[in-house]
């Protein structure tokens, strides 16, 4: 059995356009994840303020 042109060419767009849209969807992932990363640190910011302006109101018992 032989193997036209046409066929491998479709082959081939076939196979490019799957791996471009795995890698855009391994870019999406990646750009959730760091996104998650954000939010985490600005949670853990707002915490810290928080937590330096009970400390500072004297309302927290820091010295235990």
């Amino acid at each position: 059995m032989e193997i036209s042109s046409a066929a491998v060419t479709k082959a081939q767009a076939t196979y490019e356009k799957d791996v471009k849209t795995l890698a855009k969807d391994q870019r999406d992932k990646a750009s959730e994840a760091v996104l998650t990363a954000d939010r985490a640190k600005i949670q853990a910011d707002q915490l810290a303020v928080t937590a330096a302006k009970a400390a500072a109101s004297g309302s927290v018992d820091v010295t235990a």
